[in-house]
């Protein structure tokens, strides 16, 4: 099995609050999903859009793990690990497309369950992403030098 664990760009709180923000706001909308509504939320206008943000999301998230191959990993890769950057696929659209996908999902999890401990798990997860994006660059232009450079030229960090 493949080692999908890297070391922690950013202190290792922030990092799980990142990804602990995005499993709550995604459990949130599972139960509600589910019929079971434990936040006393009712029905919003948006539900249909969140839903269609929701997959869309989930699913570019998914594609951009994909597209990372044997690179997928939480964190960053360990000292002496052989990497390559990648700027093909989303990456060419963007250069965190699976941060970019997860906010979007919890953005839309919010709308369809609209509710403080939602808002504050998408937060968290947007802050938190936010802090692993700024530590992952500085190890890029360490690792990549000019090539991370044209490449940051040329490809927004976000949309």
């Amino acid at each position: 099995m493949r080692d999908v664990m890297g070391v922690s760009p950013v202190h290792p709180a922030v990092l799980v609050a990142a990804k602990a923000g995005f499993a709550v706001s995604w459990a949130i909308l599972a139960v509600r999903l589910a019929g079971v509504d434990l936040l006393g939320v009712t029905w919003t206008a948006a539900r249909v859009p969140a839903l269609v943000a929701g997959v869309l999301g989930v699913a570019l998230v998914t594609t951009g793990l994909v597209q990372l191959r044997e690179a997928a990993r939480i964190g960053l890769p360990p000292r002496g690990r052989a990497t390559r950057l990648k700027t093909t696929g989303l990456y060419a659209l963007s250069r965190n497309p699976v941060y970019v996908a997860a906010v979007l999902a919890c953005i839309a999890s919010c709308a369809y369950v609209p509710h403080w401990i939602n808002v504050l798990a998408t937060v968290v997860t947007a802050v938190g992403h936010h802090r692993i994006v700024l530590a992952e660059e500085r190890f890029l232009r360490d690792r990549f030098g000019a090539e991370w450079e044209n490449y940051r030229a040329t490809v927004r960090r976000y949309v």
